[in-house]
């Protein structure tokens, strides 16, 4: 998460909103998305832009610095 949205993550709000989630549901949700780190990544997002008016999108997550990273999930058009 990091690599891909470097200062424009607070980190305030990351542990305010993120952290009131254990592991082992981060871990149930990231199953639920996709395997592997992209599901993990997912499954922090989706609290991090609850009610945030400055939302991450997900697509940032595939692509970094110009190049993708990996493959958006079969439903990703209509999460962004």
């Amino acid at each position: 998460m990091i690599a891909s949205f470097g200062n424009n993550l607070d980190d305030e709000n990351f542990r305010d909103r993120v952290g009131k989630f254990s592991a082992k549901a981060l871990s149930r949700t990231a199953r639920d998305r996709r395997p592997g780190i992209y599901g993990y990544v997912e499954a922090m997002l989706i609290p991090y832009n609850g009610k945030n008016k400055k939302k991450l999108s997900m697509r940032k997550v595939f692509w970094t610095n110009g190049k993708r990273t990996g493959s958006p999930p079969p439903d990703f058009e209509t999460e962004c």
